[in-house]
């Protein structure tokens, strides 16, 4: 989960802040590369989420009513009787 962030958004700008900063050469490829991966972060992020987490799986999963109902649970009856008074 911590990983995704880290190569989508912060080395990417980090890429294209520090380099200036030092004087090296210029890095065209990174100023065509870290829009798009900055911009496919919030698409992305929230997939990586639903695949890995099952909690959140079966959230989305019932939002879509995709899911089967849990055919483990038992019905139970409770037999009523009525108290007389003596």
């Amino acid at each position: 989960q911590a990983i995704y962030p880290l190569t989508s958004s912060h080395i990417p700008l980090a890429l294209c802040i520090v380099p200036p900063i030092f004087g090296i050469g210029p890095y065209t490829w990174v100023a065509v590369v870290t829009p798009l991966s900055c911009a496919s972060h919030p698409l992305l992020d929230p997939i990586f989420f639903i695949a890995f987490l099952e909690d959140f799986r079966n959230a989305f999963l019932h939002g879509l009513c995709m899911c089967r109902r849990n055919s483990n649970v038992t019905e139970v009856s409770v037999k009523s009787t009525e108290l007389t008074e003596k």
